[in-house]
């Protein structure tokens, strides 16, 4: 006797035969990888591009510290304006491109800068400095941002370069996204801190809501490949792994390792075949170039010029172009292409 067979049997059968039918598939484990010149090319430029924000941000601020006799407006502050280069060359940056498996939908480039907004950063450097302990913590962790917070880092974007590049803001998570800093996901001997404004995630939220936008971006999965400035925590781990399990996306970053980094690397050994050694050479070589740019951008001679602020809205320099991009090949053999502003002496 023949065994019964239904006709969704017989259907399914005919359709796995013909090759009709696609499996289900899932994305791959998340790889971290560390990495060295062209990631250090890349986050350079993008490291700029903040530090410019940072320039036009203070040169319109009305804050003021207090000095001697009478309050000054924080660019003509020596210390208020060192403690700002020291937070800007020292936030994390990443820079990530999300590339959609479906064809309806274009690929995005979302670049992201640990912490608050530009002005709620400046306003907690006034804080830590005037030793008012009333305005709140200075801590960039925290599992939530206010509304106040998301409309002000919404609001920064007069400061940055308009094109098609995003740029990842601080947004609170909604019921429906994945998204979300835990602190239990390191193990017993790692601090529990829930970084809720690191670079990584808030890309991955900017992500969530792009989906939300436009529904092509997720339906078929995708690849999303980041490029950070130091090593992903455990808490932007975890995330990383929801998202790539939530939304079919295969996750691969390369950042640069900040831990038992040498004192003078030569800028060969960013293309050492030891991808750590590489990784840690690149990583030095980042945080001077930072460092330089900061000097130049955010000086007080520079900034406390006549006609500075009236120029602050002018001028500025753009997201990384296909050009640019090209040139990243060159990082690999030793030439870091960086734009002229990034150099140094």
């Amino acid at each position: 006797m023949k065994p019964f067979m239904t006709f969704a049997h017989a259907t399914l059968a005919l359709a796995l035969a013909l090759g009709s039918v696609a499996m289900p598939t899932r994305a791959l484990p998340v790889v971290l990888s560390p990495a060295g010149g062209h990631t250090v090319a890349l986050l350079a430029h993008d490291a700029h591009v903040h530090t410019e924000a940072f320039r036009k941000a203070v040169l319109l601020s009305d804050r003021v510290v207090p000095f001697k006799d009478a309050p000054v407006a924080i660019r003509n502050s020596s210390k208020f304006m060192t403690a700002v280069r020291r937070k800007v060359f020292s936030s994390t940056v990443s820079t990530f491109d999300y590339t959609p498996n479906s064809g309806g939908a274009a690929p995005l480039r979302i670049h992201a800068r640990s912490g608050k907004s530009l002005d709620a950063t400046l306003g907690d450097i006034v804080r830590h400095q005037t030793r008012d302990k009333s305005g709140g913590s200075t801590s960039e962790a925290g599992a939530r941002v206010s509304d106040n917070e998301v409309a002000a880092d919404a609001e920064d974007a007069r400061f940055y370069p308009t094109t098609s590049d995003i740029r990842a803001t601080n947004l609170q998570k909604k019921d429906i996204w994945v998204v979300e800093p835990s602190p239990e996901a390191g193990p017993a001997n790692v601090s529990k801190i829930i970084h809720g404004t690191d670079a990584e995630l808030k890309t991955l939220r900017q992500l969530e809501h792009e989906f939300e936008r436009n529904p092509a971006l997720k339906q078929a999965g995708g690849k999303l490949v980041g490029y950070v400035s130091q090593e992903v925590c455990h808490s932007c781990r975890a995330a990383l792994d929801a998202f790539s399990e939530k939304y079919n996306v295969d996750i691969t970053v390369h950042y640069l390792q900040t831990t038992g980094l040498p004192s003078s690397p030569v800028l060969a050994d960013t293309m050492s075949e030891d991808s750590d050694i590489a990784s840690k050479a690149g990583s030095v070589i980042l945080r001077d170039v930072r460092e330089k740019t900061a000097m130049e951008l955010l000086t007080l001679p520079e900034l406390a010029a006549p006609e500075a602020r009236a120029l602050a809205a002018t001028g500025g320099v753009a997201w990384p172009d296909k050009t640019i991009l090209e040139r990243l090949a060159a990082a690999e053999a030793g030439d870091l292409g960086l734009p002229a502003a990034c150099q140094g002496e």
